[in-house]
């Protein structure tokens, strides 16, 4: 498993995946989906009366994949200025959303 995890690390951070699938599936689609599934959970430990603390603690909890993700297309080799801005406004959505 930790190979995985480690090999998973390694292709995006060394920008062995392609630019538009690094962009497309990993950021846009996969980790719109983590950070809503989270907001949708923070949600609904405010609403359950749980410390706003721990609903702020689950909301930004995918922040640190998301600054991964940002650094690695930021990285790329092939990723150009309209990639990198269209990955800095999801990383902004993502962290106020």
């Amino acid at each position: 498993m930790l190979q995985a995890l480690g090999r998973f690390i390694h292709t995006r951070w060394s920008g062995e995946i392609d630019h538009r699938v690094l962009l497309q599936r990993e950021m846009l689609i996969i980790g719109s989906l983590v950070n809503f599934v989270a907001s949708f959970i923070g949600l609904i430990l405010l609403a359950s009366k749980f410390s706003g603390y721990w609903a702020a603690f689950v909301h930004f909890l995918p922040l640190p994949y998301n600054v991964f993700l940002l650094f690695c297309v930021f990285r790329h080799r092939e990723s150009g200025a309209w990639m990198r801005l269209i990955a800095t406004l999801w990383w902004l959505c993502m962290l106020i959303v």
